[in-house]
Order: structure tokens, then C-alpha cells, then sequence
């Protein structure tokens, strides 16, 4: 395999974390179908398909916004964490049906509604809240027909 091809086959799929601020979601899901399309599409004879897409996922991690936000977290959580022996606290909120510390606290879907939910602001009304909750309930109680 020539020079290049290899190194198309690690770095995009590392590289597009690194350094790509997370204000545009699509470059790395882009950047990983590029890296795949370069694999399949490689020939030896004929390696212009590949270098299209490998060049298409290298010119939109250059285009993309950067920022070392990422970076600074894997040390701050990760590294702290093997270093010191770090273990971030959990809000209180955090804790609701979906874990077992919050199961064990008896916490349902009144707490996951009203206290636990993280979204912003609403920009409209909802028209399936109340009909999803309601289902949920049901679902929990294990009324569910088949």
C-alpha cells in the first residue's frame, strides 16, 4: 500500500476529534464516511476515487472551527482521574430512572419530567409531551399489549 494510504486509514478518524470544535456536528460523521469510502474505493492502478475522498475529509477538518475545549477535557476528567485518582461528583439531578442509583431513590417519571430533564427553553408547544408521558407511565406498570 502506498505512502498515505495508511495513514488515511488512523488519522481522519482520530484527527477529526482533535482540535475540531464541536459547534459543527457533521464534520466528524463526514470525515469517518470519507476515510471508509477512501478504504473500498483504493486501487493501486487507479487511486484518484480514494484521494478525492481522503482530500474531501483533510479540507473539511482544515475548514472546520477549532478549538482545544476537547483536548482540555480528556486531561481535566481523564488525566486528573489517573493522576490524582479524580472522580467527578454527579449533580443530584443526574440520578433519575435511568440509573440504578436513581431507581434505587424511587425516582419515576414525575421526577424525570420535572426535575431531571435538561433541554433548553421551549421555542413551542409540545403536542406530544403529555401523550408520551402518559404511555410511559403505562409502559412502567407494564400494561404494554403486544
Amino acid at each position: 500500500m502506498p505512502a498515505g494510504v495508511g495513514q488515511a486509514r488512523e488519522f481522519p478518524a482520530f484527527g477529526s476529534h482533535e482540535d475540531i470544535d464541536t459547534a459543527d456536528r457533521t464534520i466528524i460523521p463526514f470525515v469517518r464516511a470519507c476515510v471508509e469510502q477512501a478504504q473500498r474505493w483504493y486501487d493501486a492502478e487507479k487511486p484518484g476515487a480514494s484521494r478525492m475522498a481522503t482530500g474531501n475529509a483533510i479540507r473539511s477538518m482544515c475548514r472546520a472551527r477549532k478549538s482545544r475545549e476537547g483536548d482540555h477535557l480528556a486531561a481535566a476528567i481523564g488525566l486528573r482521574s489517573m493522576l490524582e485518582g479524580y472522580t467527578p461528583e454527579l449533580p443530584d439531578w443526574a440520578f433519575d430512572q435511568h440509573t440504578i442509583k436513581g431507581k434505587a431513590m424511587g425516582r419515576g417519571l414525575q421526577h424525570f419530567r420535572e426535575d431531571a430533564k435538561l433541554v433548553p427553553p421551549r421555542t413551542a408547544d409540545d403536542p406530544y409531551e403529555d401523550e408520551a408521558y402518559r404511555l410511559w407511565a403505562i409502559k412502567q406498570q407494564g400494561q404494554v399489549r403486544r
